[in-house]
């Protein structure tokens, strides 16, 4: 549902600012079954390509999850690459939806903590046979 909303926050924004033919090329790639590590390709103010990864939550977010790929893909995207925090989120709607513009840098300044919580054990076709 997070990512529905800002979908259409992104649509809504480029119409807004005059750019309507950009709004039509918003892509949700998640929904399209790419996995480039964001949910939504867009365009900022100045028509340049955006990357937005969607966080949401039914309540306040002081913590996310982020996968590797996610994390691969701001480290190569930059400034180009946002986190949007889908706050209070419900049926009819976030009622906050803040940005972080490249999540990075924040990580770099020491401004935001990141650590390794889980790994991913793949088990063995071998393995698979013999249980």
């Amino acid at each position: 549902m997070g990512e529905l909303r800002v979908l259409q926050f992104e649509r809504d924004k480029l119409f807004q600012i005059g750019f309507p033919e950009l709004a039509k090329r918003v892509v949700h790639e998640e929904a399209e079954g790419n996995r480039p590590g964001w949910d939504i390709s867009s365009f900022d103010e100045n028509q340049q390509p955006i990357c937005i990864e969607v966080k949401s939550s039914i309540g306040k977010i002081n913590q996310l999850e982020i996968t590797y790929n996610e994390w691969e893909a701001a480290k190569r995207k930059g400034d180009t690459y946002f986190i949007y925090l889908v706050q209070n989120l419900t049926e009819h709607g976030p009622l906050k939806i803040e940005l972080i513009k490249d999540p990075v840098r924040y990580v770099n300044q020491k401004e935001f903590c990141i650590k390794t919580v889980s790994y991913n054990l793949k088990l063995s076709r071998e393995w698979m046979e013999k249980h």
